[in-house]
This record gives structure tokens, C-alpha cells and sequence, in this order.
């Protein structure tokens, strides 16, 4: 059967290292990680999707089980080889033996009739088979190797991906990468959904939200939502408000998104903001606007400018401040 050999456009990694290109790099690469077999399975299992990987990796075991046949075959040989020199070696003493008068019986019988001229001839026919049998074992060994090399070179250079093996029982994959993970060039619906939803229950991100965080993220969900459809345009009208209402509170927002939210998130918002508007800070967090430069004036107005705070701080102090240390005052 004649290899797969379909042309890869890369050079192979052990070329590239015969002739010292970038050495120290491809020599880890290519280094052996011990695994367990759950990973090789899970690995091997993923390759063989591939299907050009599944043809390369069937020559490979294929080519494989043709030498360890031929193997057999080229030892079996060899030792019918001896054994016919054996035979011609034994023949002397079988010889002075039948002279000298002895019964010969079975093989030593069947030896010493095929005589030195007849042994001779065995061994003869016994080294071309022998011969015959080598050569084959040395050429599917080349074979083998061949194809073991572009079923790996191929994991390596063109499926992107690692690939695994076992060897006495023990498992090893070669190269990195992940076998399973995607980076989609966009998220599907449920996925921005679920973004969405985390956004939104998310303590600190609904209460500092900002326009551009707002927009940046509905933006994404309009764009997963399929053209044409309803749900596109609800989202759409919700970006449309941020749009149209940049300086508009949190809490407006929140308002126009319920009109995204399924019943579900909508019940559990509602709770959520609900939760946080007993915390008087949060209150006025999402009371606040969602453009930056507005929202510090009304922080300048409710008191809650950093420096303000730190006034405020230093003035409950004082009535106690004489009674501190110097290093406490200091503080």
C-alpha cells in the first residue's frame, strides 16, 4: 500500500533541527510530556476528527504492523538459517559415526542422507531467503518511520493541535495547545446573554457603570442577535435610549433594561437592586449618571468627594485629637 503523502506546505520539525534552525525552541517543543490515559484518550479521540489526521495516523499503524510482521518473519528466517549450519556442522560426526557402524535415526538420519552437498544447498537457499527477508524488514522499517514522522509532523505543523501516544504502557503527548477550547470571533445569543446578566448582578459593575461600558456591552448583544429579528430590535431601543440619554442615572438605565430581561432575570434584578438600595452609598450610585463629568458633580454635591470625605473625617477627630499620641496624630 503506498503512503499517504499528501505535500505539507511546512518544513518538518526534525529537518528544521538537523540543520539548527531555532534548536532550542523545537527541541521543547517537540519533548515528550508524560499523561495519563484519560488525556491520551481524550487527545487521540479529538485528532481522529480530523480526517486527514485519521488517514495519516492508519498509514502510520498500518506500516507499523507490516515490519513487526516482517520482523518475525526476517528472525524466523535467520534462525532456519543457523540451524541448516548447525546441521553441516554435525554432519562429520555423523558421518564417523555411521562409518564406525551406528543406527542413525530420525533427524540425525534425515541429516546425514541430505549429505555435505545437500546441507549446503539448504544453507545456500536458507541465506537468499534470509536475505530476502531482511531487505523487506529494512525497507517497511523505512516505511514505518516515514509515516510515523508525517503523522506527527502533520499534528504538529497543520492540525494546530498536540497529539498522544503510548509506549510500554505508559502515555505522552508531544506538543502544546489546547484540544477542546474555541475563541469564536463573536458569542452566541445565550452567551451574551449570560455576560449581560453577570454585568448587571455584579455589585460593583452596576453601581460605577459607565456610557461607554453600557454601550460597549449591548452593543455585542444586539450584534449576536440575528438580523431582522424581534429581540434585535429590543436591544436595539434599549442601546438607542443610552444613546439618545447620555447623562441619564443608573437607575434609568436599569428601568429601560427590563424590557431585555427574561421574567426570570427580571424578578431577580429587581430583587438585587432592591437589596442595594438599603446601602445609602449604593443608593446614590445608581441614582447618579452614567457620563463620568456629571456623575462628579453630583458626588461633589452629596458630599462624597474623597477630599470631602477626609474633612468630614478629621473634624470627628477633633474632639479627641489632644488626647493621641504624636505617632497616632501622625496618622
Amino acid at each position: 500500500m503506498a503512503l499517504f503523502t499528501t505535500n505539507l506546505n511546512k518544513p518538518l520539525l526534525w529537518d528544521s533541527m538537523i540543520k539548527g534552525e531555532t534548536k532550542s525552541n523545537i527541541q521543547r517543543f517537540i519533548e515528550p510530556v508524560a499523561i495519563d490515559e484519560k488525556q491520551f484518550r481524550e487527545i487521540h479521540e479529538e485528532n481522529m476528527k480530523n480526517s486527514d489526521f485519521k488517514l495519516y495516523y492508519s498509514d502510520m499503524k498500518e506500516t507499523k504492523e507490516r515490519w513487526e510482521q516482517a520482523r518475525r518473519e526476517s528472525s524466523q528466517a535467520l534462525e532456519t538459517l543457523k540451524e541448516w549450519k548447525k546441521k553441516l556442522e554435525c554432519f562429520p560426526l555423523l558421518k564417523k559415526s555411521k562409518e564406525s557402524g551406528s543406527l542413525l535415526k530420525g533427524k540425525d538420519k534425515d541429516i546425514y542422507e541430505l549429505r555435505e552437498e545437500g546441507l549446503a544447498d539448504k544453507i545456500e537457499e536458507a541465506k537468499k531467503l534470509d536475505d530476502a527477508k531482511n531487505k523487506e524488514k529494512t525497507k517497511l522499517r523505512e516505511q514505518w518511520v516515514h509515516a510515523d514522522r508525517l503523522w506527527k509532523e502533520f499534528s504538529l505543523t497543520m492540525l494546530g493541535q498536540p497529539f498522544a501516544y503510548e509506549s510500554d504502557g505508559k502515555f505522552f503527548r508531544i506538543g502544546g495547545g489546547t484540544i477542546s477550547l474555541r475563541q469564536k470571533p463573536k458569542k452566541n445569543l445565550d452567551e451574551m446573554g449570560t455576560e449581560f446578566r453577570e454585568f448587571l448582578m455584579d455589585k460593583k459593575s452596576v453601581t460605577t457603570m459607565s456610557f461607554a461600558k453600557i454601550t460597549e456591552i449591548l452593543y455585542k448583544y444586539e450584534k449576536a442577535c440575528e438580523p431582522g429579528t424581534h429581540d434585535r430590535g429590543q436591544v436595539g431601543e434599549v442601546l438607542n435610549f443610552v444613546r439618545e440619554n447620555p447623562t441619564c442615572s443608573r437607575q434609568d438605565f436599569l428601568d429601560e433594561a427590563m424590557k431585555i430581561a427574561d421574567a426570570d432575570f427580571k424578578v431577580e434584578l429587581q430583587r438585587h437592586i432592591k437589596s442595594l438600595r438599603k446601602n445609602k452609598e449604593y443608593e446614590n450610585d445608581l441614582n447618579n449618571s452614567i457620563d463620568p463629568t456629571t456623575e462628579r458633580d453630583e458626588i461633589l454635591k452629596q458630599g462624597r468627594a474623597d477630599f470631602q470625605v477626609a474633612k468630614m473625617m478629621q473634624r470627628k477627630l477633633a474632639p479627641v485629637r489632644e488626647h493621641l499620641t504624636e505617632e497616632e496624630r501622625s496618622r
